[in-house]
Order: C-alpha cells, then structure tokens, then sequence
C-alpha cells in the first residue's frame, strides 16, 4: 500500500532537506531522524506536507460547468469526478492521489510523534514540534473524511463508515475502516492535543500554529453541525487575529496573472499556508476545462472587487483566477475570512443576528471598491442566515473544500439543501441532498491491498 511506500522512502527524503544528515549516510537505512531539529525538517518539507492537502470536492460542487465540447476532452477520472461517477481512479491502476497524499501527511506526522515520544526529556520546543505533527494528522483526516466519508450526523455515525486511523508509523499493521464516530472523534482530539502544545504564533505561516489549530477546529465544527463549538474556537482565534486584507490596496492587483501575495506571504489574513493541485478542473488558469457557474459570477455586484479579483472573462468564458496562494494552486490553509464568516453563521443559528451583520459588513467592506459599500442589514434570523450563506460561496467560491462541505452540511436543512445539477450531452445528472455519492469511492487497490470495505452505493 502507499503508505508502506512513502515510510520506505521517507528517510532518504528527510535527508535531503537536512544536508546535515548526508555525512556518513550511505544507504537509506542509516538516515533516522533522533533530534528536534531533525523532526522538525520533516514537518517543514513544505512540498510534500504543505502542499499535499486536495479539493477535490470543489470539481464535484456546484461553481464550476463544463460544457459538452470540453467534457469530450476530459480524462475519464475527471469526467468521474465531475459527474460523481463510482470509477474516478481507474487511470491511476485503482489508486486515488488524493488517498495516497493525505495518508503520506499521516505517515510524516506518526513518525515524528513516535520519534519524539522517544525523547524523554521536554521542552516548550519538543511540544511546538509535537503540536504540529498532531495538526497535521488532524488536519489530514478531516480532509480525507471530506472527500471519502458521508456527512457527519451524530444520529447515524456511529452506522457510517469513517477512516483507518492510522496512528502508527508501523508499516506492517494494517487498519480497518472505524466507524464515523471515531474518525471525527479522533480528529478532534489531535487538535485539542495540538492546541495544549502549540506555540501562538510561527515564525513561518508554513507552520500551524495555535490559532491555525483554532481554524481548524472551527472549521471541523462547523462541518459537523456543532456551531457552539465552532463559534468558540472562531472566537479564540479572532481575538488574536482579525485583520482582513483590503481589496483596495496595492497587495491586491486585477491586472496581474495572479491576484494576491505569492505563497500568502505579505497576505495579513493568512495564518497557516497550505494549497491543493490535484484537480485541474479547479485551478486559477484561463486554461482549465471548467467555466464558473455564471449564476455564482453574476451575484457579485459590478462594485465587487471580488468580482474582478476572483476571476477573468475570456470571450464568453468565466475563469477562476485569484486565490490565496497567489498562483495556480487552491489555497487550502487557514485565513482571517474564513473564519469571520464561520462565527457570523454561528451567531445567526444563536439568533444574534445584529452581532452577525456587523461581522459581515466589516468583511464587505474590504471587498467593496472604496466608497461604494452599503452595509447590509438583516430583519430576521432567516434572512440574515441567507445573506451569511451568500457570502460564504461568494468568499470562499475555490478554498479548499469549502463550498462541497457546505453543501453537504446544509443538507440537514430543510430550507437551504442544495441539489447539484450537471447537463452533458442532452443527458441531466442529479446529486440530490444527502446523496450517497458525496462519498467518494474508496480506491480499489487499497481495498485489494489492505481489505477495506468499500462505501455504500
């Protein structure tokens, strides 16, 4: 399996990010990490950890449309994905990239925290390093669930299947799928632990942090419907940090192939950089195969700087071009907006609906040309979740899954569930709410390899 793999070649990976290791390093079996810093260059391998995260979801979400010239161009895995097929990674011999990346995040992270369990002395710097290797595994299979779980609901998990949890560096165990429960379960407590041992801030944004880690349990919480956990985790990270980037300054640029600060640097919201490239369908290029959904390009008001940032028109085509990480990747990190608009959704379902406007507004506007913002107002609790709602797919249209998860959350609301609907050759496709196929299907050679079940079709 992959994950025995990316174990075997790891160690001749470390070393190449840590010259220090070379000398007298002769074949891969001598090359084992034993300090701080050596644990510490694992998790900076910013390429194989930073940028393995995936959004594929975002193909199979409602933003994008292809049309029938450009369906006939596709790969038959994107054709799968886009139309929520159960045979989207035949191309790759049965193996699914976005498998095979996150459970590698896995393995980088269970290494370090087998390793420095094995350091019996502490420091305030042995738990920085332990709190970002429990960051990422977290983080890793919250991603992972996204995309080959079905929806979080605390009737039913306990009867869905979750994830192996793979809390081994143990190459020769194999794991059977937990259920639901258990996997969200263990997503939780990872980042609890990480949040305990975290420094508050890094000194690079290619480290999670304290607040990242505050993100990121926000954002798991609002996946699961647990909005007064996820305004509180919201609310400990907005204490601390709430800057927004103002769409009207000079970090911010039409003009330019790519819009915002390159890598999220210079980027004021960015608290925790990480990007997905795995799926060309949704990518800020002019040459991807997919157009916006032009019913999500033209709730932008022309006054809209998101509208001009966001994206490009070619011809009659609408692209996908600005995103946080400033090129042709999906950022996938933890930001200041995403954030914002998580406790302003979280006010709303309390019923503090001014609370949540005011928060709204102040992100507005940042994203309004100067001058041209009205500040919303909401009468009621319905209403103001509409706006919120709004503004979430507005804001966040292609960072990391973000508009699939909410799909499927929103599923469990009578009034906003979303029924997804593709046109390809004369022929109408239909993902319905709660859908099974919201699950992607696990990839055959792991079940081949490692006998897992797979989903329920």
């Amino acid at each position: 399996m992959f994950y025995r793999i990316i174990l075997i070649s790891l160690m001749a990976l470390i070393a190449c990010n840590n010259n220090e290791w070379l000398d007298a390093k002769r074949i891969k079996s001598d090359v084992k990490p034993e300090t701080l810093k050596d644990f510490q260059a694992i998790l900076d391998n910013n390429q194989a950890i930073n940028g393995r995260f995936v959004s594929t979801g975002l193909a199979a979400a409602d933003n994008i449309i292809i049309s029938d010239a450009a369906f006939g161009t596709l790969r038959n895995n994107e054709k799968e994905i886009y139309l929520w097929g159960l045979n989207p990674w035949s191309e790759n011999n049965g193996a699914s990239v976005e498998w095979n990346y996150l459970y590698g995040t896995i393995a980088y992270a269970n290494i370090v925290i087998e390793g420095l369990d094995a350091l019996k002395s502490g420091s305030a710097q042995k738990d920085n390093v332990l709190g970002q290797a429990l960051f990422y595994r977290s983080f890793a299979l919250y991603n992972l669930a996204l995309i080959f779980c079905r929806q979080y609901d605390p009737q039913s998990a306990r009867d869905l299947q979750g994830l192996p949890l793979r809390l081994s560096a143990d190459v020769n165990t194999i794991y059977n799928r937990s259920d639901l429960e258990d996997t969200y379960g263990q997503i939780i407590t990872d980042a609890k632990k990480a949040v305990e041992l975290l420094s508050t801030h890094q000194p690079f944004i290619t480290r999670p942090s304290k607040l990242s880690t505050y993100g990121l349990l926000s954002r798991v919480f609002m996946s699961m419907g647990r909005f007064e956990d996820a305004e509180i985790y919201a609310t400990h990270f907005l204490e601390q940090k709430s800057d927004l980037l103002d769409f009207n300054s000079d970090k911010v640029s039409a003009t330019t192939t790519y819009r915002f600060p390159a890598n999220g640097v210079g980027n004021n919201e960015v608290e925790f950089y990480a990007y997905a490239g795995t799926n060309g369908l949704v990518r800020p290029t002019t040459v991807t195969k997919a157009d916006v959904d032009s019913s999500l390009y033209r709730s932008y008001s022309d006054n809209d700087l998101r509208k001009v940032t966001f994206y490009v028109r070619t011809n009659n085509n609408i692209r996908f071009r600005g995103g946080y990480t400033g090129d042709f990747y999906n950022f996938c990190g933890i930001a200041t907006n995403e954030i914002l608009l998580n406790k302003a959704e979280c006010l709303v379902r309390s019923g503090r609906v001014t609370d949540a406007m005011t928060l709204v507004n102040r992100l507005l506007a940042a994203r309004y040309k100067t001058g041209t913002f009205f500040p919303l107002t909401a009468t009621d609790k319905k209403q103001a979740l509409d706006i919120v709602l709004n503004e979430r797919r507005k804001e966040l249209p292609f960072t990391f899954n973000s508009r699939w998860d909410d799909i499927r959350r929103l599923s469990a609301d009578q009034d906003r569930k979303v029924e997804i609907k593709r046109f390809i050759n004369g022929r109408e496709f239909i993902l319905g709410p709660a859908s099974p196929r919201y699950a992607f299907p696990i990839p055959p050679n792991e079940i081949q390899l490692s006998g897992l079940e797979q989903n329920n079709y």
